[in-house]
C-alpha cells in the first residue's frame, strides 16, 4: 500500500480508500481458508498454523506503529491547543488594550456609570448593596477613580436587609461620604426577620443627614417605625415619599405617621398597610401625586385640600367593601390627569376637568360601572383616551365602555380573578376578551391604538395563535393599532412559533412589549396610575 510522510509533523499518511494490509500475500484459496476460519470454531490446520501466526505477527507489529503514531500525534495536539489557548489569551489582552473605553474621557465614563444605577422602581426583592457603583469602583484604578470622584453615583443608597448579606454600617458610612453634599436617594428596607439593632443603628446614622433627604422609600419594622421622630421637622429636601411594611405585624400598635406633615417640599407621597388604616400627615396643600389606602373619609379630607394633584391612587380599604356613600359632595381636583379607585363608586364624588388616564378596580359581582362613568365623564366635562381596567373583567361591559365612549383609543386588561375561579375560568375570560377585540365582520372599536393584556396572578394562560390573530387584524388597514402589549408577571412566555410570529409583528412596525417578573409587575403597577416608585 502506498503512504506518505508529512512534510509538517513527520507522520505517516494513507489514503482513506486504501486501508492499511494485514494478510500478507498469498494464493486465492490459503486465502478463503482464511477467512472461513475466522467465521467459525473450526481448528486450523498444522499446516495453516504458520500462515496464521505470520499474520498476527504482522498485526502486532502494525498495531505498535499505530500507537506511536497516535501517542505522538496526541502530543502534538496537545502543544498546539496550548499554544491556541495562549494566543488567544495573549489575544484578548491586546483587544483589552485597544478598547474605546480605555480612551473614554473621565465624564463620559461617569455617565455611563450611572446608567448602571439601580432604578427607583426597585423594590426588597432585589435592591442588593452589591450592585452597580459597588462594582465599577473593583474594575480598575482608573475606574474607581473615576467612580470615586462622581458623587451622583453614591447618593442613591439602597439597605435592604431582605437579603443573605444585610448592609453594614460601615458601607453605608463610605457610600454617605462619597455622595458628599448631594441630595439623597434613600431606598430602607427593613426586615422582622433582620438584625433590628443594626437596621436601628444604620437608619439612626443615615437621619443625621435627613436634611439631605430627597426620595425615602422605606419597609417599616415593628422596631423601625417608633425611629421615624428623630426626622421631624428635618425634611427640608424631600420631595418624595413612599412608606410600607414588612409584614401585617409589623405596623400593629402604630395608629399615625405624623413626621412627614411639615416637609417643605414633599409633592410626592404614598402609603400602604395590610394590617389596618395608619393615618399618615401630609401637607395636601403641596402634594402632585398620591397614592394611599384607607377608609374613604380619610381619603376625603386629604383629597379637600390636594388643589395641585396632578396623579392620584385612591384605594378605599378598611373595611374593603366600604361604599363612598351618596351624600352627593364632589370633590373638585381640576389638574388631575391620571386617576386610579378601588371602586368606581368613587367616581361619583369626583370632578377632574382634565383627565386624560382613569383606570378602574373591577370586583366580582360589582354594579355596572356604566352607572357610574357616564355622570362621572359628564360633570367632569373631561374625554380621557387611556382606560385601564383591572380585576375581575367581564368582555360584555368591555364592550358596553368602548362602544359608549368612542375617545378611548388605549385599553389595558389587568385580569386578576378572585381564588376561588379556577384556571379555566380565567382561560375563558382572557380569550373572551381577545376575540372581541379582533377584527371581523363586525369591525368593532377600529378607532384603539393600544391594546395591552397584564396579569399579576401565578399563571396566565393566553392563546398565543389567537392573540396573534387579533394583532393581525388590527395592524391591518382596517384597523389603527400602533401599541400593543403581554405583561405576565409569573409566565408563561411565547416560544418557538408563537415568538417568531410576535417578533414579526414587531419588525412590521408595531410597539410590542412582551414581558414577565418584576420588570412587568412594575409596568402594570404603572398601568394602574401607580407611580413607578412605589411597590403596591
Amino acid at each position: 500500500m502506498m503512504s506518505f510522510r508529512c512534510s509538517e509533523c513527520g507522520g505517516t499518511i494513507f489514503p482513506k480508500d486504501e486501508p492499511a494490509p494485514v494478510v500478507p500475500s498469498t494464493t486465492p484459496g490459503i486465502l478463503a481458508r482464511y477467512h472461513r476460519l475466522a467465521k467459525c470454531n473450526e481448528p486450523p490446520e498444522s499446516a495453516e498454523k504458520s500462515f496464521i501466526q505470520a499474520v498476527a505477527s504482522q498485526t502486532v507489529a502494525r498495531l505498535a506503529r499505530l500507537d506511536d503514531e497516535i501517542s505522538r500525534l496526541k502530543n502534538q495536539l496537545g502543544r498546539l491547543e496550548a499554544e491556541q489557548a495562549e494566543l488567544s489569551d495573549y489575544q484578548r489582552h491586546n483587544v483589552a488594550i485597544l478598547s474605546p473605553l480605555r480612551r473614554v474621557p473621565p465624564e463620559i465614563l461617569a455617565e455611563m456609570f450611572s446608567w448602571t444605577l439601580p432604578t427607583s422602581d426597585m423594590d426588597g426583592t432585589v435592591a442588593d448593596l452589591g450592585l452597580s457603583q459597588w462594582v465599577v469602583s473593583r474594575v480598575s484604578s482608573r475606574w474607581r477613580a473615576t467612580a470615586l470622584a462622581t458623587p451622583l453615583l453614591w447618593s442613591t443608597i439602597f439597605v435592604c436587609f431582605g437579603k443573605a448579606y444585610p448592609p453594614s454600617l460601615d458601607m453605608v458610612k463610605a457610600q454617605m461620604d462619597r455622595s458628599r453634599s448631594l441630595n439623597l436617594k434613600i431606598h430602607f428596607f427593613g426586615s422582622e426577620e433582620g438584625d433590628s439593632a443594626s437596621q436601628i443603628e444604620i437608619f439612626l446614622f443615615l437621619s443625621q443627614q435627613s436634611d439631605r433627604w430627597e426620595y425615602l422609600t422605606m419597609q417599616l419594622t415593628s422596631n423601625l417605625a417608633p425611629r421615624l421622630n428623630v426626622i421631624r421637622g428635618c425634611l427640608s429636601s424631600l420631595r418624595r415619599l413612599w412608606i410600607q411594611w414588612d409584614n401585617a405585624g409589623s405596623a400593629l400598635g402604630i395608629d399615625s405617621i405624623e413626621c412627614f406633615g411639615t416637609a417643605p417640599l414633599l409633592v410626592e407621597a404614598g402609603c400602604q398597610s395590610e394590617s389596618h388604616f395608619i393615618s399618615m400627615l401630609l401637607p395636601a396643600h403641596q402634594l402632585t401625586c398620591y397614592r394611599a389606602n384607607g377608609p374613604w373619609e380619610d381619603h376625603k379630607i386629604l383629597l379637600k385640600n390636594a388643589h395641585h394633584l396632578v396623579e392620584a391612587s385612591i384605594f378605599v380599604q378598611f373595611p374593603w367593601w366600604q361604599s363612598p356613600g351618596t351624600d352627593g359632595e364632589v370633590i373638585v381636583l381640576p389638574h388631575l390627569r391620571h386617576l386610579f379607585v378601588s371602586n368606581a363608586e368613587i367616581l361619583d364624588h369626583l370632578r377632574a376637568p382634565t383627565l386624560v388616564e382613569l383606570a378602574i378596580r373591577m370586583l366580582h359581582g360589582s354594579p355596572p360601572m356604566l352607572n357610574h362613568l357616564g355622570p362621572f365623564f359628564d360633570r367632569s366635562s373631561c374625554a380621557p383616551h387611556r382606560l385601564c381596567l383591572r380585576g375581575a373583567l367581564d368582555a360584555s361591559s368591555t364592550a358596553a365602555i368602548l362602544q359608549q365612549y368612542a375617545f378611548i383609543n388605549s385599553l389595558r386588561l389587568v385580569i386578576h380573578l378572585p381564588l376561588a375561579f379556577d384556571d379555566n375560568t380565567l382561560t375563558n375570560v382572557v380569550n373572551a376578551h381577545i376575540t372581541l377585540l379582533t377584527i371581523g365582520e363586525t369591525h368593532l372599536f377600529p378607532h384603539l391604538v393600544e391594546i395591552s393584556f397584564g396579569s399579576q396572578m401565578k399563571a396566565f394562560p393566553i392563546d398565543y395563535p389567537l392573540f396573534h390573530k387579533m394583532l393581525m387584524s388590527r395592524s391591518s388597514p382596517q384597523g389603527k393599532l400602533k401599541t400593543a402589549a403581554f405583561l405576565a408577571q409569573n409566565g408563561p412566555m411565547p416560544k418557538g412559533k408563537a415568538l417568531a410570529a410576535l417578533d414579526e409583528l414587531r419588525r412590521s412596525g408595531l410597539r410590542l412589549t412582551v414581558e414577565e417578573g418584576p420588570k412587568a409587575r412594575n409596568s402594570i403597577n404603572g398601568w394602574s396610575c401607580g407611580a413607578t416608585w412605589s411597590s403596591w
